[in-house]
Formats: structure tokens, sequence, C-alpha cells
């Protein structure tokens, strides 16, 4: 396993920046999310996808979470490191938390994600994670002024 450095985590950050600002551009709320193993390897790097979709559930996380399962073939994804550029909503921890991610890192705090416009139903990943089994260690604020900056130049409608 890999040392989850700063470096390493802003360069996994950008590259979730890079996939926010390419669903932006294709009509997207502004998130994105991506799954690595501890090895350093990138799995999944997905954008949100509701409103391509009408599916609510289709959260950048869930995407990201969903393809790696996928592509990995298992349900269970307890050596794999979830980057996310905003604080995972309650619906996105708990899929993490199902699939015993362990790590969970994101960008932008919860009251950006409220001062954009976008919802989290009251209740932060930090407070999702101290009632939920497994735990999870999390960690936010890497490149946090640049995903912040993502949410508030694209307000919700």
């Amino acid at each position: 396993m890999i040392e989850l450095t700063e470096d390493l985590l802003n360069h996994w950050m950008s590259a979730v920046l890079a996939k926010g600002w390419e669903g932006v551009r294709a009509g997207q709320s502004p998130f994105a999310a991506a799954v690595y193993t501890r090895q350093g390897e990138p799995i999944s790097c997905e954008f949100n996808h509701v409103r391509r979709t009408s599916h609510p559930s289709r959260h950048a996380e869930v995407c990201a979470i969903d393809r790696a399962c996928e592509l990995l073939q298992r349900t269970t994804l307890r050596d794999c490191v979830l980057i996310s550029s905003a604080e995972p909503c309650p619906m996105c921890a708990a899929t993490a938390g199902m699939t015993r991610i362990p790590w969970i890192v994101f960008g932008a705090p919860a009251s950006v994600i409220e001062q954009a416009g976008y919802g989290t139903l009251g209740i932060d990943c930090h407070a999702f994670f101290a009632a939920a089994k497994p735990n999870a260690v999390i960690r936010g604020g890497i490149l946090a002024d640049q995903c912040s900056q993502l949410l508030l130049q694209n307000p919700k409608q």
C-alpha cells in the first residue's frame, strides 16, 4: 500500500476536478468522483449523471463506485479510496459504506454544497459515518478552493 500523501491526494483530486468540469460541459451538475486502489491504480472516475438519466441516484460517487465494482467484478472495495470533489451526501456515504470503502477523501465541504444550492439533507459525511458501521477514515479539504469554485461557478438552477 502506498502512503496517502498530500501530493498524491492533490494529484488524484486534480483528475476528479477535470472530470467534474467535463460533466459541467456535458450539462451535468458540478460533481465528480473516482475510486483508486491503495496501490495507486485508478479504477473509475465519473461525473454526475442525474440530469442525463433522470435518475436521482446517479451521483458521481455512486457512479464511480458502481463502475469500480463492475470492473473489479466484486461488491466490496475494502482496498480502495473514494475521492470526491465535494463531501459525499448521505446516499453516497451509504454506498461507500455498503461497499466497505475505508478511506473517503473530498474537496469542498457540505457548507459549500449548500451555498451552491445543492442539498445534503443536513447530514454531513462525518455525522453519517459516526453513526454507521463500519466506519471510514474521512479527510476533507483536498484542493478545497478549486473544488468549491467548481460548485460555486455552477450553482443549481
